[in-house]
């Protein structure tokens, strides 16, 4: 039938939708129930119409074209899938070997190494401090280093991303000299080796070159290096510190577009056209937990990205924004782990919906260890299960068309774009960083977030809510530093004592030729690799002129840490308390008829690791003031009906004070009118939705002493 059969009914508006809304909501505010205002300062509502998109001007655009919000390319998906582009972090490179083969052999496709803190400051292992070589990346300082690292791998026929910190010069010498060795053709490579200087300076890695020294070799990087790796990216713009730290996403968005446009204002100075910068940056987000918001931050990525190079003068189309993401660690659990699991598969999904080109999920137990096999083969598989089994790879921008998700990236980019803009009246992301005004406007959201939690606006599970009472704090397994730092200085003496006179000679005449500026740089370090010379002895001469330079430092840094940390520090202290961590739950009357109270108020206190006696209900008062007394609790909560409450809490708590003293008596409920005279018969607080759950859970375990 052609007939539409719907055209004799009248289209719903909003506002008829609004009214049903709120006969149903029985006098709760429409504004209370129905709107929710996210941590980005965004107010979403309960139902999106037509009418929210209708001005939109990448609707009208097809995915691989215009602002690129629908796709980076015009296939999608459907002609090669994301990388998955795993971390390995393992100190040695014997150990990132081991597992890279392991995992190449199951799924992944891409190789993602970060350098050693060492490393990334341009140190070799004999000239760092324990604690420094291995940590955080793996410690490689030769081309004998990359033998071992690499052996075995094809790297023509995977992509590699080495996270190299402000070493990239220097690493990028030591690959090419690997490639020449091996008679590897390095424009075959494809991947990233990020120089990213600006996210090593925001989490507070000390420097060891000045400010004009990193654009220098950044400079040299892309115009030397970029000649003999012409198929991989070179700069990276990290935004992890600023998500893990407890930002939110338009933070992420401006400041990923400040630092972008830093690096590309640094590179003309040294003559360098923005395309040509543009084209080499690898852009890394952190994705969180809130499904729709991450979806619509990597597409307004795509968005701001095109707004930045028109600016320059740029076609987007020149330059399309690569987006490597990666699952958050702010949202990761110490504290029933295994949470972790499903967490990293929706985070996952977000990237995926929102069109990333590489990714990378936690292991479920990155929070407190190093992964193992099993850890890493379920984080790769989450990314394989998307890929193989959902079929979104069939479908190119499958989010797109939704009135939410484009509202809402709309709404996120203008956001986005108001913040970046805040970032340069500031002068730059530089002087926004030295001020400490970006740190401050990070630390305020972190500090709602974390606000929200403690509160139980916000849910964390297993963490403030829906505990797991029997179980115990993982053991942090860290690996031996002290081993490991033994060992790579204990290679790299060797490696040094048993070159031979010729190799000694090439090594030195190439390092004085650096020192002294004179010549090729990276053709010298590239030679000097080859023969022998270290990651750190290239470094110190090509910044050898450098030595007196100001280094660049940024205080406060932003530190990369986890939100539940606080709840897990509370389960740790109660674990050391012997069991001195009990309250005494006085049921008073049958607990069926008060149940969901009961259960709610246990869980309360259980998810601070705090033991609830309530394995009883009491008939009487004496009863349950007896009971407490033999059951040595330092801390007891009154749990009955509402019409009961008024009959035994204030005889309860007589008692119950009268028969142990120095007992902290709550009361289980909201005491509306009665809250005064409650207190006055001893009553110490009240447990219920409004109170802080974190501060409640705190001063309990003060006062039983597991807490100080």
């Amino acid at each position: 039938m052609s007939e539409n059969l719907l055209s004799e009914f009248s289209k719903p508006t909003y506002e008829q939708w609004k009214i049903e809304a709120e006969k149903l909501l029985k006098g709760v505010p429409f504004e209370k129930k129905m709107l929710t205002k996210t941590h980005e300062g965004i107010t979403l509502r309960g139902i999106y119409n037509p009418e929210d998109i209708k001005d939109l001007a990448h609707l009208n655009q097809k995915p691989g074209t215009g602002d690129f919000v629908r796709a980076r390319n015009a296939a999608g998906y459907s002609g090669e899938g994301w990388k998955i582009s795993q971390e390995l972090p393992y100190g040695t490179a014997e150990e990132f070997n081991k597992a890279a083969k392991h995992d190449l052999m199951r799924g992944q496709n891409e190789i993602t190494m970060i350098l050693d803190i060492a490393g990334a400051r341009g140190l070799d292992p004999d000239s760092a401090a324990v604690g420094e070589v291995g940590a955080c990346g793996t410690s490689v300082s030769s081309v004998a280093d990359l033998e071992v690292l690499f052996k075995g791998i094809m790297l023509d026929c995977i992509s590699l991303n080495v996270k190299a910190g402000v070493s990239a010069l220097p690493f990028a010498s030591l690959l090419l000299a690997y490639c020449e060795k091996v008679k590897l053709d390095p424009a075959k490579l494809t991947g990233c080796i990020e120089m990213d200087p600006v996210s090593m300076l925001v989490s507070g890695m000390e420097m060891t070159v000045s400010c004009d020294q990193m654009h220098n070799e950044m400079a040299q990087l892309i115009k030397e290096v970029g000649k003999k790796l012409p198929n991989m990216r070179l700069l990276g713009v990290n935004t992890q510190a600023v998500h893990d730290s407890g930002g939110n996403a338009v933070q992420e968005l401006g400041y990923a577009m400040a630092v972008s446009v830093a690096y590309i204002n640094a590179m003309q100075e040294h003559g360098i056209s923005a395309l040509d910068v543009a084209k080499r940056i690898r852009f890394s987000f952190s994705v969180g937990g809130n499904f729709f918001m991450e979806i619509a931050k990597l597409r307004a990525a795509r968005l701001l990205w095109s707004r930045v190079l028109e600016a320059y003068g740029v076609n987007p189309a020149d330059a399309p924004m690569y987006i490597h993401a990666r699952t958050a660690i702010w949202n990761k659990t110490a504290v029933d782990a295994n949470t972790n699991m499903l967490r990293v598969g929706t985070e996952a999904f977000s990237a995926a919906l929102g069109g990333c080109q590489s990714l990378h999920v936690g292991p479920f137990d990155e929070a407190f260890t190093v992964p193992d096999e099993f850890s890493r083969r379920v984080a790769r598989n989450a990314q394989i299960v998307i890929q193989e089994e959902c079929e979104i790879t069939r479908v190119i921008d499958p989010a797109g068309g939704s009135w939410y998700v484009e509202w809402l990236t709309d709404s996120i980019a203008e956001k986005g774009f108001a913040f970046f803009k805040e970032i340069q009246a500031k002068g730059s992301v530089g002087k926004a960083l030295k001020s400490g005004w970006l740190q401050e406007q990070i630390a305020t959201v972190a500090k709602a977030k974390v606000a929200a939690l403690e509160r139980r606006s916000e849910t964390m599970v297993g963490v403030n809510n829906f505990p797991n009472p029997k179980e115990k704090m993982p053991e942090v397994k860290l690996p031996d530093y002290a081993a490991i730092h033994k060992k790579c200085v204990k290679a790299i003496e060797s490696r040094r004592t048993s070159a031979d006179a010729n190799s000694d000679a090439v090594i030195m005449a190439d390092l004085e030729k650096l020192t002294a500026a004179s010549g090729d740089a990276v053709e010298l370090a590239i030679s000097a690799a080859k023969h022998g010379a270290s990651l750190g002895e290239i470094t110190r001469a090509l910044r050898h002129a450098d030595a007196n330079g100001e280094r660049c430092k940024i205080e406060p840094a932003l530190r990369i840490t986890r939100a539940s940390l606080g709840y897990e520090k509370l389960r740790e202290a109660c674990e050391k308390s012997n069991g001195a961590a009990l309250v005494f739950q006085a049921n008073i009357g049958p607990s069926r008829g008060y149940r969901a109270r009961a259960d709610w108020t246990t869980a309360y206190f259980n998810v601070g690791g705090i033991t609830v006696k309530a394995d009883k209900d009491f008939n009487t008062i004496e009863e349950a003031a007896q009971a407490c007394k033999d059951s040595g609790a330092k801390v007891a909560i009154i749990c009955t009906t509402d019409d009961k409450y008024l009959e035994v809490v204030e005889p309860l708590t007589k008692l119950l004070k009268g028969a142990n003293s120095g007992l902290t008596v709550l009361v289980a409920g909201a005491p509306g009118d009665n809250e005064a005279k409650w207190k006055e018969a001893g009553v110490d607080d009240f447990v219920h939705v409004r109170t802080n759950n974190f501060a409640m859970l705190k001063q309990v375990l003060t006062k039983i002493g597991a807490v100080k």
